[in-house]
């Protein structure tokens, strides 16, 4: 339950968010904003980043199929790294500026954007 009925202290309640893992201590007087288990997400993100990557830097023209991209599992040693279809990673990318499409007679393809 939290905190009986809202009637706490600033103090208790900080003592609280540092139970609950919300807030980490920075100093005496400072604290960092957090989410329980956001490094594993984070993993996830950064893990689909490089397999598309990778995957695009192995293909002939250096350029793939978005479809086929979308449809990709994201794996490491044979277990799924990421709960994260292969569409979210594909536009994570492409908003990031490290990715774009290129519309093609045959299809819609992915490839790296100039920098």
């Amino acid at each position: 339950a939290i905190m009986g009925q809202y009637e706490c202290q600033p103090e208790q309640w900080i003592d609280y968010l540092i139970h609950i893992q919300l807030l980490l201590p920075r100093s005496s007087t400072s604290y960092f904003f957090t989410l329980p288990k956001m490094g594993m997400a984070a993993r996830a993100i950064m893990g689909g980043r490089t397999k598309i990557v990778r995957r695009i830097q192995r293909s002939y023209n250096k350029e793939i199929r978005r479809k086929t991209l979308e449809q990709m599992t994201i794996n490491l040693n044979g277990k799924k790294l990421s709960c994260m279809t292969g569409s979210f990673h594909v536009r994570d990318l492409i908003v990031g500026g490290v990715l774009k499409t290129v519309k093609r007679p045959s299809g819609e393809f992915i490839t790296f954007a100039k920098k």
